[in-house]
């Protein structure tokens, strides 16, 4: 039916973790070693898909350098930022994404993700907003 039923699959920078995701949304966080589950949790498919349909709730994962966070590209174009240490929702990015996000990759050495659908989107952090 041309439906996508794969996941992604991915190890963090330093080794230690694996994170898992299925079409139907489902995020895994596991540790690499003995694989028990870190956390997981569940995005809901998208609701808001230009071609007419209804997106997977997961498109793509990848980890920041660190490996402190997983960032999810959902189908809805939204990126959601998770806490590795304890599955905790640090925060939405909304971009120019209209459709699902289906490229993420970060670049270590400038601090930057890129994030694609039909359009490539660049962010950096906003250190003025820290609060240190």
């Amino acid at each position: 039916n041309g439906t996508r039923m794969g996941g992604v699959l991915k190890f963090s920078p330093d080794g230690k973790l694996i994170v898992i995701t299925t079409h139907l949304g489902h995020v895994f966080l596991l540790d690499a070693f003995n694989g028990q589950e870190i956390f997981s949790l569940r995005l809901p498919a998208s609701q808001r898909n230009t071609d007419g349909g209804s997106a997977p709730g997961v498109v793509d994962v990848t980890f920041t350098p660190d490996s402190q966070n997983i960032l999810v590209g959902c189908g809805d174009g939204r990126i959601h930022v998770f806490q590795c240490s304890n599955g905790h929702l640090i925060c939405r990015l909304e971009g120019p994404h209209g459709m699902s996000c289906r490229a993420l990759a970060f670049n270590p050495k400038f601090m930057m993700l890129a994030s694609a659908c039909k359009v490539t989107a660049f962010w950096l952090p906003a250190f003025e907003q820290l609060q240190i």
